[in-house]
């Protein structure tokens, strides 16, 4: 889940653990870093996102990943 919504997704996060349940992954990003309505907010947060996809180890050996976009 890529989201800017850090609160709330951070408390399903919370839970989750309290839980002992694993989920896919949250990656948190920011309006102020990734604006919407700036033209070139899509472009940057696509590098932003690539990039650090391709430092990830295989999604089956990830779980419950929780990484901030910068």
């Amino acid at each position: 889940m890529v989201t800017p919504d850090a609160g709330g997704f951070l408390e399903l996060d919370r839970l989750y653990r309290e839980q002992g349940r694993a989920h896919y992954g949250l990656i948190l990003t920011s309006e102020r870093r990734f604006n919407r309505g700036s033209p070139r907010s899509t472009g940057q947060f696509v590098m932003a996102l690539d990039a650090f996809l391709r430092t990830q180890p295989p999604e089956s050996s990830a779980t419950s990943l929780v990484y901030w976009l910068r």
